[in-house]
């Protein structure tokens, strides 16, 4: 999935969203991993991969909520 996003956090937020999808059409755990490429602040190029396990499928509101808390999120624990 190739998208431009105005920020890394939208793009991790349809990261998020994506994996719910997938979660939701499987109606159980998934894998999924995702690469955020982006220009940092001083114009280099950084990619960032992800892999994680999301489930269970019945319960879509708590997987939001723990994928919001992974890192490079808005709402990510320090």
């Amino acid at each position: 999935m190739l998208g431009e996003f105005e920020t890394v956090e939208a793009a991790y937020a349809a990261a998020d969203q994506h994996s719910l999808e997938v979660l939701s059409q499987a109606g159980e755990w998934v894998t999924v991993e995702h690469l955020v490429a982006y220009v940092d602040d001083v114009g280099q190029l950084q990619v960032c991969s992800e892999c994680t396990h999301v489930g269970p499928p019945e319960d879509l509101e708590s997987c939001r909520e723990w994928l919001s808390r992974l890192p490079g999120r808005h709402g990510a624990l320090p």
